[in-house]
């Protein structure tokens, strides 16, 4: 397990090496109507397409073969136990990356999300050394619950890396910080804001599910999650103010809800034992 999260480190390190050498990324777009690109051009396109491709299939593989060893180390707990809650919302973030490339457009927002899949990813390894196994008491509300802690700290993971992103691009060195021209504020925020609502509402449905588990309401888990829930939902007050252009209080908050979650779920705070 510990070579396979390795594994998951160096592809991930291996696809952001591949993008940030090769200036090729920066015409990979299927909008462009082709006018200015000579077939010479064209032609070094579809190589970095096809070189660009195996590299996503290699990250499938190992982040895929990770979630299975896990899903088979914690006896199917995987969103029970605090290594298979970390290892899905990791392989979740995978796929975040390889829609948000077509869909989001932000390169600088992947690379942040990059860098917290590298973090996870090693969260995962020393997890595993540590002897993480599964928790007991599995009924279909504690899988909602455990779920819907994953599923919002992806969305938190969302709101951080716009957040990020949004604050280097109010810095005069954001553009040196990221590589290339950031997106613009407005864009960030509006990934930001609803990453957040995600993130609230997630919370909100792990709280609900841990009410009807019958494991005894309030736990651990409940008491954090409501925590968390109100950190969102402040923060996402703060970006919705619709009497100013933009929100700087809003996206500091919106970097809090996902270091929270996170410490949390590998302290094991959100287990179905909790």
């Amino acid at each position: 397990m510990l070579g396979v999260a390795l594994g998951c480190i160096a592809a991930v390190l291996l696809e952001e090496l591949f993008l940030r050498t090769s200036r090729l990324r920066l015409l990979d777009d299927p909008d462009r109507t082709g006018d200015g690109i000579t077939p010479s051009l064209r032609g070094r396109i579809e190589v970095f397409r096809r070189r660009y491709r195996f590299i996503r299939v290699v990250q499938f593989v190992v982040f895929g073969l990770l979630w299975v060893l896990v899903a088979e180390a914690t006896e199917g707990a995987v969103t029970g136990s605090p290594l298979g809650q970390l290892t899905t919302a990791l392989l979740l973030l995978q796929f975040i990356r390889v829609l948000g490339r077509r869909v989001v457009k932000s390169w600088p927002l992947l690379t942040v999300t990059a860098l917290q899949q590298t973090l996870q990813a090693f969260l995962v390894m020393v997890m595993a050394a540590a002897g993480y196994g599964a928790a007991g008491g599995v009924g279909a509300p504690a899988l909602v619950s455990g779920f819907s802690v994953v599923a919002a700290t992806v969305a938190s993971a969302l709101s951080f890396s716009s957040s990020a992103v949004y604050l280097g691009r109010m810095s005069s060195r954001g553009a040196r910080l990221f590589g290339e021209e950031p997106p613009p504020l407005a864009a960030s925020e509006a990934i930001g804001r609803r990453a957040l609502a995600a993130t609230s509402l997630f919370l909100a449905a792990s709280v609900a599910a841990g009410a009807l588990s019958g494991a005894g309401f309030p736990r651990a888990a409940d008491v954090a999650a409501a925590a968390l829930l109100a950190v969102s939902a402040l923060s996402l007050a703060l970006c919705l103010d619709r009497g100013r252009v933009h929100h700087p209080a809003g996206m500091v908050t919106a970097l809090l809800p996902y270091p929270l979650l996170l410490a949390a779920m590998v302290t094991g705070l959100f287990s179905t034992g909790s």
